[in-house]
């Protein structure tokens, strides 16, 4: 019998569909697959190859049908990889936006703290610890002795703030980096090493590389504010100009060994802990109020000041002292000045300051992760209609396919046949 007359053509698929194999014919609607994704179509990387022409089309589907399935694999990759990075991101900012936040807070014990472990001839520092020495008073509450103490000083409550301006300005950037040294080294040891992300020894890797990589900033940030703290300037601005031009690059960076010294056990111990009750408390769910990120923070932080303390004594020492030394030279200075009580000078401010930064910290980063999963998972449910119609509209693709290629080989209804099953693809289309 004579073969069909083909159709006029409308395009570069109305073209080739009715000569074409079967092969062929299911490369078309591999790039329907393709261009669907998961979270929409993606026509922006379908329309040039089903509607371009005759010549560059024909090549294109030419190809094995695997080489299709192979894009149409990695195209519905990348919505998932799209959502890991945003995940990683949006982690990492709430990481860095909490961290500020209890920063700003806890400033006013932070310098009460730098105060009372610093020994400098600056006047007003004279005279703000031995204000602050006369109005101390021993309070017994129970069994406990307390001592009170005018923490304020000659200066008034708004003294404790100052440095804060420095405080900020370093604190955002550093928790930036360091959230996102932390997330990239669990996401690494989860990958190449099986590691689980909440295991204890991968929180330990990524917390102490963290913490080296955010001393790059934090360090010349925790100068400049210790020293403002301590009266040895009266604002940042002034002692980045000082420093700079009396020591460069050096100055900015006094006590960064002793910084890392005290940083990396420190945030290893705070992060393995808290995980570690975390995990404690998920065994007792009907328990929830042990299990609060305020509670578990606060354990944590207070955990990990008790033990570096004297790390923290040696490192502000050096920060605060006219020239850059060494830590084993601030360690000689606080035991000649001081002795070993001198170690654990103003831990009473440091554990308060790092217990109270801790728990809020943790309860903001606890609250914002979780907005934000909120976030994630209403943007997944709007785009799941669509992954499920692809689904659905699979046997209508593949009802077109077995009408053209039966048309084709069907002379008598060739083209009845191959008009239908055109149509029925221009109407998945359009539905989709």
């Amino acid at each position: 019998m004579p073969s069909a007359a083909p159709l006029a053509p409308v395009g570069g698929l109305s073209t080739l569909l009715p000569a074409a194999p079967e092969h062929m014919a299911n490369a078309v609607f591999q790039d329907l697959l393709l261009g669907l994704g998961h979270t929409g179509p993606q026509w922006h990387l379908v329309m040039p190859r089903l509607f371009s022409g005759p010549g560059k089309l024909g090549a294109q589907r030419g190809a094995p049908a695997s080489v299709t399935m192979a894009q149409a694999g990695t195209a519905s990759m990348q919505p998932q990889q799209w959502r890991d990075a945003m995940e990683l991101v949006q982690n990492v900012g709430a990481g860095a936006l909490a961290r500020t936040i209890a920063q700003m807070a806890i400033h006013p014990l932070d310098t009460i703290k730098t105060r009372l472990q610093v020994s400098s001839n600056v006047k007003n520092l004279q005279s703000w610890q031995s204000a602050v020495a006369a109005s101390c008073r021993r309070v017994r509450m129970g069994g406990l002795h307390l001592q009170l103490c005018n923490y304020a000083g000659p200066f008034g409550i708004g003294d404790l703030y100052l440095g804060l301006a420095g405080a900020v300005l370093g604190t955002l950037p550093a928790a930036f980096l360091f959230f996102s040294v932390d997330e990239g080294m669990k996401r690494m040891l989860s990958t190449h090493f099986n590691k689980d992300r909440r295991d204890m020894v991968a929180h330990m890797v990524s917390a102490s590389t963290a913490a080296v990589a955010s001393a790059l900033v934090r360090v010349p940030s925790d100068v400049l504010k210790h020293r403002v703290q301590a009266y040895v300037f009266t604002d940042v601005w002034q002692a980045a100009a000082s420093v700079w031009q009396k020591q460069g690059l050096r100055g900015l960076y006094c006590g960064f060994g002793a910084t890392l010294l005290r940083d990396v056990p420190e945030m290893t111990i705070q992060f393995s802990v808290y995980e570690a009750l975390r995990k404690a408390g998920e065994q007792h769910p009907g328990q929830t109020a042990m299990s609060h990120p305020m509670l578990l923070g606060g354990v944590a932080g207070a955990t990990a000041a008790v033990f570096t303390t004297p790390l923290d004594v040696v490192k502000t020492q050096l920060q605060c002292q006219g020239a850059c030394g060494t830590p084993m030279a601030a360690l000689q200075h606080v035991l000649s000045t001081r002795g070993p009580a001198g170690f654990v000078a103003g831990m009473g401010p440091r554990v308060l300051q790092t217990t109270l930064l801790s728990a809020i910290f943790f309860t903001c980063y606890d609250a914002f992760k979780r907005r934000l999963a909120q976030h994630r998972a209403v943007a997944a449910a709007s785009s799941a209609p669509r992954h499920h119609q692809l689904h659905l509209m699979h046997a209508q693709q593949a009802a077109a396919v077995a009408t053209i290629t039966r048309g084709s080989t069907h002379a008598s209804s060739s083209c009845w046949r191959q008009r239908k099953g055109q149509q029925l693809l221009i109407d998945t289309a359009e539905q989709l």
